[in-house]
């Protein structure tokens, strides 16, 4: 838009702005030739991406520019944070980041305190969003398509309950008129991230396919983003491939470490030793502490755990795995030695035997160790690690994608 329209679009009440909003839309836009949107796969996909964000967040006055032309932040280490990369021809030119919600917390929450219920729900945060300025095409024809990646990415692949975004007040007409989004703090927030006031904006997953529908199927194709999203299937879109129920995709290797969060920023110097732990909690001691923690390695740190949102009929769901235990919500008539099904994929059943170790009445949860499982928890177990392992990080993980 214009800056007259602009202009007269922020002086009209809400209810009267948003629907003309809607109107200027048009999701039609062809995609640029070349274009792929995928998980970043490669150091150099990575390098590109926080390279695109930090000369970005220069460009509009977020951050001073750094040393070396960067921009990481800590969440990045997390084998939980998911790196979008959109690529024409084979070069990076916009990226946008999925952080999911651990004890480290998001980078949001330093501005708004999540309600105690949601935390129990699986939530993550849009963030580190970034076009190349050379390939800022017209009518969102690079940013649409990474809109309808993030979209179903979180739905259909992590299986996301709730996202948060934070964005600056002039941005917020955008997602929350066209993108549905909720606004959680009403007047803009010094965010300490980044050198800018922004506003928090949040969606129910499960709410917001409903509202689309609501609002944008009585309109035209090239107005009705429920189609665009839902529906269209877009070629340059791709996906990762699941042989079971997975809600990660880490590209981390113990030498990525090394490279981004020692050499290319003092992030693990400035981490807390609870902070470290957090992230050291989801790595493989065994391949990452050193990079974490130097050569002195890591003391009271538990073996590696999986995010999950397992669902069993004998709790609301399972929140995290491993191979010896797991943590599941509300459960039901469980008692010790009794052996439980989990559904793994949409074909195969893990039998585990279990021992009760905690409860907590208070958030409703219980830790179970497995005392035997069948084979099919093992495979489960060893495929969630096969992100983890060495041969995995040959500078080529291309072979996990496919087109959607």
């Amino acid at each position: 838009m214009g800056k007259l329209k602009n202009i007269i679009l922020n002086k009209l009440p809400n209810w009267i702005c948003y629907p003309l909003i809607r109107e200027f839309m048009d999701v039609n836009i062809e995609p640029p030739g070349g274009l792929e949107i995928k998980l970043a796969s490669t150091k150099e996909e990575l390098l590109e991406s926080f390279r695109i964000l930090h000369d970005a967040y220069v460009e509009h006055g977020y951050m001073k520019a750094s040393f070396n032309g960067k921009r990481i932040i800590k969440h990045f280490c997390l084998p939980t944070t998911s790196i979008i990369v959109a690529k024409i021809d084979g070069k990076v030119v916009g990226t946008l980041s999925i952080i999911q919600r651990t004890s480290l917390k998001l980078p949001f929450e330093n501005l708004y305190e999540i309600p105690e219920e949601e935390k129990k729900r699986r939530i993550a945060e849009v963030s580190s969003l970034a076009i190349d300025r050379n390939y800022r095409l017209k009518g969102g024809a690079i940013f649409l398509p990474m809109c309808k990646f993030f979209y179903q990415y979180v739905a259909n692949y992590l299986y996301i309950d709730r996202v948060y975004i934070s964005v600056t007040p002039q941005a917020s007409k955008f997602y929350e008129s066209i993108l549905l989004f909720d606004r959680v703090t009403p007047k803009p927030l010094k965010y300490t991230f980044v050198d800018v006031s922004v506003v928090v904006l949040t969606a129910d997953l499960a709410d917001l396919k409903k509202r689309f529908d609501k609002v944008y199927s009585n309109k035209s194709d090239k107005k009705n983003l429920y189609k665009y999203f839902a529906e269209t299937m877009l070629d340059s879109l791709l996906f990762p491939e699941r042989s079971f129920y997975k809600f990660f995709d880490n590209i981390l290797s113990a030498e990525l470490i090394t490279e981004f969060f020692v050499k290319e920023s003092n992030i693990l110097e400035n981490m807390s030793v609870d902070e470290k732990k957090s992230v050291s909690a989801f790595l493989p001691t065994e391949q990452f502490q050193e990079a974490l923690w130097g050569r002195f390695g890591a003391n009271n740190v538990r073996g590696q755990r999986f995010l999950s949102k397992l669902l069993v009929d004998w709790a609301d769901t399972i929140v995290d795995v491993s191979l010896v235990g797991l943590r599941a919500v509300n459960p039901k008539k469980i008692t010790n030695q009794m052996w439980l099904d989990v559904s793994v994929s949409s074909h195969e059943i893990a039998k585990i035997q279990i021992e009760i170790v905690w409860i907590d009445t208070e958030q409703r949860q219980v830790g179970l160790k497995i005392i035997q499982s069948n084979d099919t928890w093992k495979d489960y177990i060893s495929y969630l690690s096969d992100d983890f392992s060495s041969s995995n990080h040959d500078n080529n993980i291309q072979k996990k994608t496919k087109a959607s």
